[in-house]
């Protein structure tokens, strides 16, 4: 669902854009939210084998039992917006995620849904086995529609205390999760294939992410910095090829993420800002998201994003 670089296209045209620097740190430092914000808003939201994009503590807490977030796309030059693609999820009332509900839309017309069903919702690790219903009956008159596939599918292939080991169901590539050990200190990955995973840290808190290109380079390469103070993340840097895209954080005085702000450089050369920011309701969780671009010093909507909230 969710790149790094909404529009790579738009490079070009926001790059004469004077760049400020973004804060180097909070100016309010962060506490529980509702999405995880290190997983949300990243590739992670693709993998449906760990559906841990929300915080269960605070689900349950607010007896929240489904979020519907609808998504519109904006295009470039003004045009109206259009329905994109509807989510709804559904939690027990434990906070965790029971059920995910993808409808994808066509001119405003549905035309695809996936189900994602959690039986046991997900263990300790952050690991849920779950099955799928997928209707894209609607797509046989429709040309060149984009409805998402069936997200990534794992399943643990050796779990032990220092590392943990995961393979992926349609690819057979593994992610190597080591949750107690330093990048310096692997000196060696088991059978390591190209294009595996590599990740330091856990599922609900990686330290560092990369994918093993060929003679073991780092492809791919992601680092997430937290808060030393409350555990809260702060920023993302994201190295894709010649580009590194900056992520970093916004939260308000009340410790709510209010949005984030990816500065994309090649080199040392700045090419763009692409903002995210959060509307909010009494409860600190977000109602309405905006992502939009500058160009002469005024914002372009590039995505809006509506979320709704039922309770038991």
């Amino acid at each position: 669902m969710r790149k790094i670089f909404i529009v790579l296209f738009i490079l070009g045209a926001c790059a004469g854009k004077k760049h400020e620097s973004q804060p180097s740190k909070l100016q309010n430092e962060a506490h529980d939210f509702i999405f995880r914000m290190q997983l949300m808003y990243t590739d992670q939201e693709d993998e449906a084998s760990f559906p841990v994009w929300f915080n269960e503590q605070m689900i349950a807490k607010q007896k929240i039992s489904s979020i519907t977030q609808t998504i519109y796309e904006t295009e470039i030059k003004d045009a109206p917006k259009s329905l994109r693609e509807k989510r709804q999820y559904y939690f027990n009332r434990n906070g965790m995620l029971r059920c995910m509900v993808i409808r994808s839309y066509y001119d405003d017309e549905q035309i695809g849904l996936i189900r994602y069903d959690y039986p046991t919702g997900h263990d300790a690790m952050g690991f849920g086995r779950f099955h799928v219903v997928k209707d894209t009956s609607r797509l046989d008159f429709i040309e060149d529609a984009n409805v998402p596939e069936v997200k990534s599918m794992f399943y643990p292939a050796s779990i032990g205390k220092d590392l943990m080991v995961f393979r992926n169901t349609q690819t057979g590539k593994r992610r190597y999760y080591y949750p107690n050990r330093r990048i310096e200190k692997v000196d060696s990955i088991p059978e390591p294939q190209i294009y595996d995973h590599i990740v330091m840290g856990t599922v609900l808190k990686p330290t560092l992410s990369y994918f093993l290109g060929k003679d073991k380079i780092k492809v791919n390469l992601t680092r997430y910095i937290y808060s030393k103070k409350t555990g809260a993340i702060a920023r993302i840097l994201f190295y894709r090829g010649p580009l590194t895209t900056k992520r970093n954080f916004d939260y308000n005085a009340k410790g709510k993420c209010t949005g984030f702000v990816d500065s994309t450089f090649t080199t040392s050369k700045f090419l763009c800002d692409i903002q995210t920011t959060f509307m909010l309701n009494d409860a600190g969780n977000p109602t309405k998201v905006n992502t939009f671009k500058w160009i002469n010093d005024k914002p372009t909507i590039l995505q809006t994003e509506q979320f709704r909230y039922e309770h038991f």
